[in-house]
């Protein structure tokens, strides 16, 4: 009785052993850049403001308008915020249902925010990653800058706190780095 009463206990503790141990993170999660990313000098990810939400719960990333990216075919997403200094950037990184939906995402969300596509290759990418064309696009003002891109089934994008030329180059820096680990096979 009592080796089936702690075997018992010790089965329940096995079944919640995901729960302690944390989740295997979802691929949103894994894009977010870090520290280490090349391309990212001096910017730290701001403690505690890391998010991630799926279907109805991305009203905890979206400030309103959750339906929108719900229609238009986002299964989740991650959010973080980076700082250097004084300027901060958000980064969410939007998993789509398929290529095609990040596409036509980032196509109608270009159109909208009047952002300047920009069709480039990744350095350093050889074989099939390098393959695909990759696109961004920024729209820029002295206020506020946004970024787009979109890769596989991803769509990601790259708000600036801060605006001009700087914002503009720096917002290109995350969406490149974004990219190549978007790129990478899994």
């Amino acid at each position: 009785m009592k080796f089936a009463r702690s075997f018992s206990i010790f089965l329940l503790a096995l079944a919640m052993w995901p729960a302690f141990a944390g989740q295997v993170q979802p691929a949103a999660v894994k894009i977010l850049p870090i520290a280490k990313d090349a391309g990212l000098k001096g910017w730290k990810a701001v403690p505690d403001a890391q998010q991630y939400a799926k279907g109805k719960d991305l009203t905890d990333i979206y400030d309103g308008g959750y339906e929108r990216y719900l229609e238009a075919g986002v299964l989740d997403a991650a959010r973080n915020l980076y700082q250097r200094g004084p300027d901060i950037v958000e980064v969410t990184v939007h998993t789509m249902k398929s290529k095609k939906t990040a596409e036509t995402f980032f196509d109608t969300e270009i159109k909208a925010n009047k952002a300047n596509r920009i069709r480039f290759s990744l350095p350093g990418m050889r074989g099939a990653a390098a393959q695909p064309k990759h696109e961004m696009a920024i729209a820029y003002s002295q206020e506020q800058s946004l970024g787009y891109a979109y890769a596989g089934k991803y769509y990601i994008t790259v708000t600036s706190m801060y605006g001009g030329a700087k914002a503009r180059n720096e917002i290109g820096g995350f969406l490149e780095t974004i990219l190549k680990k978007a790129a990478k096979p899994k």
